[in-house]
């Protein structure tokens, strides 16, 4: 059977519908030995359903929660703990996850009266009435003893063993862009901005570390021992604490009721208080990563690249261009206080005084090249072109700044979809671009020797990526949005062969495990580069 992420709600009903309705279902043990199974029909959202007592020894009451040995009857739900979430098992054998909004955003598909079984060894399946099996997680573990299955309040719907770890989840899970009073930022909860580029989180290593559109720390807390994790507390205070719950780091505040710690989309992690005031900032914003016809940039504000990496600063010093704090060029002039840095509709980038007097432009282009004019920020560099992408001026970033993005592969011939007779399959089992199939080898060899095992799916057809779209992807308000992100088919890398979906031990790789940062410390030397937002998809070009 198949189980599928999907966006089709269910609109005569809003989530807290859901909620009351799913209360009412009644979570048990297994069927009694000869019962006869419920007839397959149609879900009938208004029809409570008729409560069973479980028998001995494995009582079960609805909740969050299976463990094993219990299950949900059809017709029977698991309700998240804030009620934000409900997994419910319809009459018709379909397991649908809706989320907050009311809608559906995970399902497998069962057989009519099937029954959600976490079985005494710790197998998640659907079980028909006849015994057998109509669906189970995909690259699941066989049996988790003592594990159990959890519908959390951000909506994933996640298989933990003993000690807490995720080994399989439906990746459905949206992480807060901001922390309340009574909350906590960890490893396995993190915070990220709306947009998913900038994620907070306290990584393994015992680090709280703030991480941008590429992975990498743009901002870590000083402490001097494992962090475990960072709390709000209701009065307001924010502090870091270790296991022992010793306060490792503070921001210094004093206590403000109501305030919120808040990771915007520009990258800046701020604590506000409940009328909006600044308590606290990491001072990591990224500015815009370009400066269009008719802009300025004033002293204090800088362009950045998308990977954060590369800015360009004014300041009353110097106008100042840097890659990861490294000086790559300056202006031969120093703007004092004041100073702008203009887009001129003439094609012209000029520097001007507080008196607005001209001190250092580039030169004047060709007539033909001055329309819609524009700076911008790449990752290798800075570049003044016209509306028809012809450069006028450029600095590039010294290549012994820049890691080599890809010494195992060179696939710049590939730029679209490829048929399957233009891959292989990699002795680790993955089929991609013929041009990708070495580095991927070599990337989970090295992998295994540090102790990771990965698993990766690679080349997608057309077909395929049509179907993961229609899964995956629903209008909202007029505007299409996927959960989780899926390309236009024709754009998607799984496509081109150069793209991966990586697994550790059959679950998904998640933020702040050790399989993401063995990644996001060696991906990059294979030519890898992960896509913000989903720790699992790693291509040639972040895509």
């Amino acid at each position: 059977m198949v189980a599928r992420r999907t966006g089709v709600p269910w609109r005569s009903r809003s989530a807290a519908t859901l909620v009351t309705l799913a209360l009412t279902a009644v979570l048990t043990t297994g069927l009694a030995p000869g019962a006869a199974a419920p007839a397959a029909a149609a879900i009938d959202p208004t029809d409570r359903a008729r409560e069973v007592r479980a028998p001995s020894p494995s009582p079960a009451a609805p909740g969050d929660r299976l463990s094993p040995g219990q299950r949900v009857r059809p017709g029977g739900s698991l309700v998240s703990s804030g009620g934000a979430a409900v997994l419910l098992v319809q009459r018709s054998g379909r397991l649908a996850l809706y989320g907050a909004d009311g809608g559906v955003v995970w399902s497998a598909d069962g057989t009519p009266g099937a029954a959600l079984v976490l079985d005494a060894r710790g197998r998640l399946r659907l079980v028909a009435p006849d015994g057998s099996t109509a669906w189970e997680p995909e690259g699941g573990p066989a049996a988790l003893a003592k594990g159990r299955l959890l519908l959390r309040d951000d909506g994933d719907l996640v298989l933990q063993d003993p000690t807490g770890g995720i080994v399989w989840a439906t990746g459905t899970g949206v992480r807060p862009s901001r922390l309340a009073a009574g909350r906590s930022v960890t490893a396995d909860r993190p915070l990220a901005s709306a947009d998913g580029r900038h994620v907070l989180l306290v990584r393994r290593s015992g680090d709280l570390a703030l991480l941008g559109p590429d992975s990498r720390a743009r901002w870590v807390a000083p402490t001097a021992t494992p962090a475990s994790s960072l709390d709000l507390a209701q009065d307001g205070t924010l502090a870091l604490h270790d296991d022992a719950g010793a306060v490792l780091w503070t921001p210094g505040t004093a206590a403000v009721p109501g305030a919120e710690l808040v990771l915007r989309d520009d990258g800046e992690l701020v604590l506000v208080g409940p009328d909006g005031t600044l308590l606290w900032t990491s001072g990591t914003a990224l500015g815009p990563a370009a400066l269009l016809r008719g802009e300025a940039l004033a002293v204090g504000e800088h362009l950045d690249s998308s990977d954060g990496r590369l800015r360009l600063s004014l300041e009353p010093a110097a106008l100042l261009l840097t890659y990861d704090g490294t000086e790559v060029w300056r202006a031969p002039v120093v703007p004092g206080a004041g100073a702008t840095l203009n887009m001129r509709v003439d094609g012209r980038l000029v520097l001007r005084d507080v008196r607005d007097r001209p001190v250092w432009s580039t030169t004047l282009p060709d007539e033909h090249w001055a329309t819609r004019p524009s700076l911008r920020l790449d990752p290798l560099g800075m570049l003044l072109t016209a509306g028809t992408g012809q450069e006028v001026w450029r600095v590039d970033v010294p290549p012994d700044l820049v890691e080599p993005a890809a010494p195992h592969a060179d696939c710049s011939t590939v730029d679209g979809p490829v048929p399957v007779a233009a891959t292989v399959l990699t002795e680790a089992g993955v089929r991609v671009h013929a041009c990708l199939a070495d580095a991927v080898d070599a990337m989970v060899a090295a992998a295994r020797a540090d102790g990771v095992h990965l698993v990766a799916s690679g080349w997608r057809s057309r077909e395929q990526q049509i179907a993961a779209r229609a899964r995956n992807c629903r209008t909202v308000d007029g505007r299409v949005r996927c959960h989780p992100p899926t390309a236009v088919p024709g754009l998607s890398r799984h496509e081109w062969g150069l793209a991966l979906d990586i697994t550790d031990r059959g679950a998904l790789v998640r933020l702040g495990t050790p399989a993401w940062e063995w990644l996001v410390a060696n991906a990059g030397t294979y030519g890898l580069t992960n896509l913000p937002g989903e720790p699992w998809h790693w291509s040639i070009d972040g895509w």
